[in-house]
């Protein structure tokens, strides 16, 4: 159980670290061993962004307020903080929380950070990790307009994707690519607008993409072109925000804002089953909210994300008054998942 919400969640490659952070700065590190330890510590800034070194025990965080990059390690021990350079300290108004970005690079070897500016650009840095020094940089114009950005990584380690979001005024994707001394920026294709970000395929040759009404696109990788798609016409579930592969051929995915998680064959997409995680079976809406009217059965799960070959549900805390706002983590091996699908329905 955290003590804290879990706004951000992370982890090392090999999945034996789970780094669950709250906006308010203060971060858990889960050892995901038999008899694993959990480590709570604070940073003293605010996290809206929040990136895990792929195989060291080194975070980064960004500030959404001060626009502050700092790298902690598992401890909480700093290795280094940047400002944003030529942005005064005393007057960051342009600068809100939410409109940042960074990512360690797969190779462990760079750091990107992206922000939006007081001239109504998105910049982005290619920092180092043997130094921390940023070696390049580039600028892209805000589409939206005081946007919201954020890093993700691609199957090839040279290529990024940086999602720029600015609610109901649209989201786009743009790929990242570092040539040399230039970082060159192409918008993926109109197909992939306003879309959340993507998970993909354990081969890297395809990407998920939820668009948030109920459709889930798969597009392939590299290239972008969309070669399925799947709704409650083909599946009988209308998807929310949250989509992976379990393995090669298996898909999990939410329902939208029920709590509900469901699995379905990518050769048998309409054979969609849910998954009964115990503890967090789907309820009448008053077992898990008691101040909120019966309108269907719902679970307590928030979401998922996947760390290695392990996915992380976090849950609300809802037992307890003095962890209000906390989520709990429960962590699952695919095949695990698997094996809690519910019955097939006649």
């Amino acid at each position: 159980m955290l003590s804290h919400s879990a706004a951000h969640v992370a982890g090392l490659s090999d999945g034996s670290h789970v780094i669950a952070a709250s906006e308010n700065g203060t971060v858990t590190v889960c050892e995901t061993g038999e008899g694993g330890s959990l480590k709570e510590f604070g940073t003293g800034q605010r996290i809206n962004a929040l990136s895990v070194h792929p195989f060291a025990s080194l975070l980064a965080i960004m500030d959404g307020d001060m626009g502050t990059l700092k790298v902690i390690d598992f401890a909480g021990n700093v290795a280094a903080v940047h400002e944003h350079s030529g942005y005064p300290r005393s007057d960051v108004s342009w600068l809100q929380a939410g409109r940042v970005g960074c990512l360690f690079e797969s190779t462990g070897t760079q750091l990107w950070a992206a922000h939006t500016d007081e001239e109504g650009s998105i910049a982005i840095e290619v920092r180092q990790t043997d130094g921390w020094l940023c070696t390049v940089a580039a600028k892209l114009s805000d589409p939206f307009g005081e946007s919201s950005c954020t890093l993700h990584g691609t199957p090839d380690p040279g290529r990024l994707l940086l999602w720029v979001a600015a609610g109901q005024d649209g989201q786009v994707f743009y790929e990242l690519e570092q040539r040399g001394a230039e970082i060159c920026i192409t918008q993926l294709p109109e197909t992939l607008a306003n879309t959340g970000p993507p998970a993909f395929s354990p081969d890297g040759s395809a990407a998920l993409f939820p668009d948030g009404e109920g459709e889930l696109l798969l597009a392939r990788f590299p290239g972008w072109d969309i070669a399925d798609a799947f709704d409650e016409e083909t599946t009988g579930i209308d998807f929310g925000l949250y989509a992976g592969f379990l393995d090669s051929g298996h898909i999990l995915a939410s329902s939208h804002d029920d709590g509900r998680f469901w699995v379905f064959s990518l050769s048998r997409p309409a054979e969609c089953r849910e998954i009964i995680l115990e503890g967090h079976e789907p309820q009448p809406t008053s077992h898990y909210y008691p101040s909120l009217p019966d309108e269907g059965l719902v679970s307590d799960i928030y979401g998922f994300q996947r760390v290695g070959e392990a996915f992380v549900f976090l849950t609300h805390n809802l037992a307890q008054e003095d962890t209000a706002g906390a989520h709990e983590i429960s962590i699952y091996a695919a095949e695990t998942i698997l094996r809690c699908l519910a019955a097939p329905q006649d």
